[in-house]
């Protein structure tokens, strides 16, 4: 489940179907709060972590729910509207991130370079989403 420490807004747990586990946590990404959701396979044992990062692209979504109620695993969809690109101010699309390029430091630099105003501050704003969904889906780097 999501570290306690990340929950800055209010969960909502709701049972799906059958036995499948539904909730929504947020986490900072500049100035404003980006919502997931995360739902849990009716299978209780480990399975797959999914990850939908573009709220616009739903065929993705749509499978896993399907096949959650009577498999393991766990899927985290990012609800930003229909959007693919997420602004880091609220009520602001001058600086927008692809949720695609969190997760390296050249890949951010990139993405604002190009369909953005860079700057520092909102590249390491961008940085630590991308930790935090690392962190929130429980993913580790290398072998265990």
């Amino acid at each position: 489940m999501i570290p306690n420490h990340l929950f800055l807004a209010t969960c909502v747990f709701a049972l799906v179907g059958g036995d499948v586990l539904s909730e929504e946590f947020s986490l900072p990404l500049g100035e404003r709060q980006v919502v997931f959701r995360v739902t849990e396979g009716g299978v209780r044992k480990p399975g797959p972590v999914l990850i939908s990062l573009h709220s616009n692209e739903s065929t993705s979504t749509q499978v896993a729910r399907a096949l959650l109620p009577s498999h393991a695993g766990v899927l985290y969809e990012i609800q930003a509207g229909g959007s693919r690109r997420i602004p880091v101010y609220p009520n602001s699309n001058r600086v927008t991130i692809d949720p695609n390029r969190v997760f390296s430091r050249a890949g951010i630099v990139r993405d604002l370079n190009r369909f953005s105003i860079f700057n520092e501050a909102d590249a390491d704003r961008c940085v630590a989403f991308g930790e935090d969904i690392i962190l929130a889906a429980g993913i580790r780097k290398g072998r265990t």
